[in-house]
């Protein structure tokens, strides 16, 4: 099956399996960065909990590109919807074929197996940054192209947000925060 528009509802066992890995690593990733900042909750986590992160982050100002892909899909947003809201259509198809396959086999389709897997790049580059293009060797180049930053050994190229306020930029010195007790402050989510 091609990358392209015209696939984009095609759904089969092989994206099914794509998408509930996909989905899964990003409610790790997520629950991770929640957990690691001492925020806390009884029962299940779910996408309020994990929209939460977008505060800090800015999830929903990343763009991912798929260069590969005919057509205009070939840009996702994957977070775009949580500028305004908690709700993720991906997600959401995520679960309703998760525990409900039977009825719900379409939902597993090319186009939100692609957004997940967009959607986990940009959480692990909000985390890692350049790092994320290949987290078994040491990533010393990049390309940049038009804000767009890519590696040769990352098929996806990604857009992270640029409108940060200044007062909440910081400079990273590793150096200076070495020998710093705590060196890391936890987000207040």
């Amino acid at each position: 099956m091609e990358p392209a528009d015209p696939n984009v509802k095609c759904y089969s066992h092989q994206l099914y399996a794509l998408l509930l890995r996909a989905s899964t690593e990003f409610e790790s990733n997520a629950r991770a960065i929640l957990s690691a900042n001492g925020y806390k909750k009884s029962g299940n986590w779910n996408v309020n909990d994990y929209h939460k992160i977008n505060a800090a982050m800015r999830l929903a100002e990343y763009t991912v590109t798929l260069p590969i892909w005919t057509g205009s899909h070939r840009r996702i947003q994957p977070f775009s919807p949580w500028a305004s809201s908690p709700s993720l259509a991906w997600y959401q198809s995520y679960n309703t074929v998760k525990h409900n396959r039977a009825s719900a086999f379409p939902s597993a389709s090319l186009g939100n197996a692609v957004t997940a897997v967009a959607a986990v790049f940009a959480i692990v580059f909000a985390q890692f940054h350049i790092l994320a293009f290949d987290p078994h060797h040491t990533v010393d180049m990049y390309s940049e192209n038009n804000g767009a930053l890519s590696h040769d050994s990352c098929l996806l190229h990604i857009e992270p947000p640029t409108s940060w306020p200044l007062v909440q930029s910081y400079d990273f010195d590793w150096d200076s925060l070495a020998g710093v007790q705590a060196p890391f402050q936890q987000y207040p989510f």
